[in-house]
Protein backbone atom coordinates (compact mmCIF):
# COMPACT_ATOMS: atom_id res chain seq x y z
CA UNK A 1 0.00 0.00 0.00
CA UNK A 2 2.65 2.91 0.59
CA UNK A 3 4.42 1.65 -2.56
CA UNK A 4 1.28 2.62 -4.51
CA UNK A 5 0.79 6.07 -2.89
CA UNK A 6 3.99 8.03 -5.15
CA UNK A 7 2.83 5.94 -7.50
CA UNK A 8 -0.22 7.30 -7.82
CA UNK A 9 0.68 10.79 -6.72
CA UNK A 10 3.02 10.87 -10.01
CA UNK A 11 0.58 9.37 -12.42
CA UNK A 12 -2.15 12.55 -10.99
CA UNK A 13 0.89 14.77 -11.64
CA UNK A 14 1.49 13.20 -15.28
CA UNK A 15 -2.05 13.05 -15.98
CA UNK A 16 -2.45 17.06 -14.39
CA UNK A 17 0.40 18.46 -16.56
CA UNK A 18 -1.31 16.76 -19.73
CA UNK A 19 -4.52 17.71 -19.51
CA UNK A 20 -3.53 21.40 -19.07
CA UNK A 21 -1.34 21.06 -21.76
CA UNK A 22 -4.16 19.80 -24.20
CA UNK A 23 -3.96 23.12 -26.32
CA UNK A 24 -0.22 22.67 -27.48
CA UNK A 25 0.58 23.23 -31.29
CA UNK A 26 1.04 20.75 -33.46
CA UNK A 27 4.72 19.10 -32.35
CA UNK A 28 7.83 20.09 -35.29
CA UNK A 29 8.76 17.50 -36.70
CA UNK A 30 12.66 17.13 -37.04
CA UNK A 31 12.98 14.95 -40.52
CA UNK A 32 16.73 15.21 -41.41
CA UNK A 33 20.31 16.59 -40.09
CA UNK A 34 20.67 20.27 -41.48
CA UNK A 35 23.18 22.55 -40.20
CA UNK A 36 20.90 25.56 -41.64
CA UNK A 37 18.92 28.08 -39.35
CA UNK A 38 15.72 27.52 -39.38
CA UNK A 39 12.93 29.46 -38.17
CA UNK A 40 9.82 27.42 -36.28
CA UNK A 41 7.06 28.12 -38.78
CA UNK A 42 3.83 29.98 -37.21
CA UNK A 43 1.75 27.04 -37.01
CA UNK A 44 3.93 25.31 -34.73
CA UNK A 45 4.23 28.23 -31.90
CA UNK A 46 2.51 29.52 -29.51
CA UNK A 47 2.79 33.09 -27.12
CA UNK A 48 1.94 34.84 -24.11
CA UNK A 49 2.36 37.85 -23.20
CA UNK A 50 3.53 38.24 -19.81
CA UNK A 51 2.90 42.20 -19.09
CA UNK A 52 4.67 42.81 -15.53
CA UNK A 53 7.18 39.59 -16.58
CA UNK A 54 5.99 37.92 -13.15
CA UNK A 55 4.56 35.00 -14.28
CA UNK A 56 6.48 31.45 -13.63
CA UNK A 57 6.61 28.36 -15.85
CA UNK A 58 4.32 26.92 -12.83
CA UNK A 59 1.28 29.35 -13.71
CA UNK A 60 1.70 29.36 -17.78
CA UNK A 61 1.42 25.38 -17.65
CA UNK A 62 -1.46 25.16 -15.86
CA UNK A 63 -5.01 26.36 -15.85
CA UNK A 64 -6.38 29.52 -16.61
CA UNK A 65 -3.30 30.92 -17.82
CA UNK A 66 -2.15 27.44 -20.28
CA UNK A 67 -5.15 28.62 -22.11
CA UNK A 68 -4.33 32.04 -23.01
CA UNK A 69 -1.31 31.09 -25.33
CA UNK A 70 -2.34 31.78 -28.59
CA UNK A 71 -0.71 31.99 -32.32
CA UNK A 72 1.15 34.88 -33.59
CA UNK A 73 -1.40 37.05 -35.97
CA UNK A 74 0.90 39.83 -37.26
CA UNK A 75 2.79 39.10 -40.54
CA UNK A 76 5.99 40.86 -38.93
CA UNK A 77 5.61 40.41 -34.95
CA UNK A 78 7.73 43.57 -32.74
CA UNK A 79 8.51 43.51 -29.39
CA UNK A 80 6.21 45.60 -27.00
CA UNK A 81 8.11 47.52 -25.03
CA UNK A 82 5.78 48.24 -22.73
CA UNK A 83 5.03 44.05 -21.89
CA UNK A 84 8.29 42.78 -19.87
CA UNK A 85 7.87 39.50 -20.82
CA UNK A 86 6.94 37.19 -23.61
CA UNK A 87 6.43 32.95 -23.36
CA UNK A 88 6.62 31.08 -25.94
CA UNK A 89 5.82 27.36 -26.44
CA UNK A 90 6.29 24.77 -28.70
CA UNK A 91 6.53 20.72 -29.15
CA UNK A 92 9.80 19.15 -31.18
CA UNK A 93 9.81 15.68 -32.03
CA UNK A 94 13.08 13.89 -33.67
CA UNK A 95 11.32 11.37 -36.16
CA UNK A 96 15.33 10.24 -37.32
CA UNK A 97 16.46 6.77 -36.12
CA UNK A 98 19.53 8.69 -34.50
CA UNK A 99 20.33 11.38 -31.88
CA UNK A 100 20.11 14.75 -32.79
CA UNK A 101 21.64 18.15 -30.83
CA UNK A 102 19.39 20.91 -31.14
CA UNK A 103 20.42 24.43 -30.51
CA UNK A 104 17.57 26.88 -29.21
CA UNK A 105 18.07 30.65 -29.02
CA UNK A 106 15.45 33.42 -28.59
CA UNK A 107 15.59 37.66 -28.52
CA UNK A 108 15.79 38.41 -24.87
CA UNK A 109 18.18 39.91 -22.70
CA UNK A 110 17.41 37.33 -20.18
CA UNK A 111 15.70 33.23 -21.65
CA UNK A 112 14.34 30.88 -19.59
CA UNK A 113 14.07 27.30 -21.05
CA UNK A 114 11.59 24.72 -19.91
CA UNK A 115 12.13 21.81 -20.96
CA UNK A 116 8.98 19.01 -20.33
CA UNK A 117 10.13 15.28 -21.14
CA UNK A 118 7.69 12.97 -22.23
CA UNK A 119 8.10 11.66 -19.28
CA UNK A 120 7.26 14.60 -17.05
CA UNK A 121 11.10 15.31 -16.56
CA UNK A 122 11.73 19.20 -16.75
CA UNK A 123 14.83 20.83 -17.21
CA UNK A 124 15.39 24.58 -16.33
CA UNK A 125 18.47 26.24 -18.24
CA UNK A 126 19.22 30.21 -18.41
CA UNK A 127 20.88 32.43 -20.96
CA UNK A 128 20.53 35.51 -22.66
CA UNK A 129 22.95 38.71 -22.88
CA UNK A 130 21.57 40.36 -19.76
CA UNK A 131 22.22 37.01 -18.07
CA UNK A 132 25.67 37.01 -15.65
CA UNK A 133 28.26 34.90 -17.08
CA UNK A 134 28.23 33.05 -14.53
CA UNK A 135 24.56 31.77 -14.46
CA UNK A 136 24.38 31.17 -18.07
CA UNK A 137 24.03 27.76 -19.28
CA UNK A 138 24.38 26.05 -22.83
CA UNK A 139 26.98 27.91 -24.94
CA UNK A 140 28.08 31.13 -23.42
CA UNK A 141 27.95 34.73 -24.97
CA UNK A 142 25.98 33.63 -27.80
CA UNK A 143 22.68 32.76 -26.05
CA UNK A 144 22.13 29.19 -27.11
CA UNK A 145 20.66 26.65 -25.44
CA UNK A 146 21.64 22.99 -27.09
CA UNK A 147 19.25 19.77 -26.41
CA UNK A 148 19.62 16.56 -27.24
CA UNK A 149 17.31 14.43 -28.83
CA UNK A 150 17.26 10.65 -28.86
CA UNK A 151 14.78 8.96 -31.82
CA UNK A 152 11.26 9.40 -31.64
CA UNK A 153 11.97 11.78 -28.36
CA UNK A 154 9.42 14.67 -28.26
CA UNK A 155 10.18 17.49 -25.89
CA UNK A 156 8.13 20.29 -24.95
CA UNK A 157 9.68 23.52 -24.62
CA UNK A 158 8.49 26.83 -22.92
CA UNK A 159 10.79 29.88 -23.37
CA UNK A 160 10.54 33.13 -21.35
CA UNK A 161 12.11 35.64 -22.74
CA UNK A 162 12.47 39.04 -20.95
CA UNK A 163 14.26 42.54 -21.77
CA UNK A 164 13.41 41.47 -25.91
CA UNK A 165 14.83 43.87 -28.71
Amino acid sequence: MNKLFPLSLFFLFVCTYASAQNNLPAAYEITNDTTTYTKLPDRYWQMLEDREGKLSFDEVSRSPIAEKFHFNQVKNPQFIHSIDAYWFRYVLKNTMAHSTKIYLSGSGGHQDFYFVAANGNLTHEVNGWLTPWSKQDGLKGIGVITVELKPSEQLVVHLKASNCL
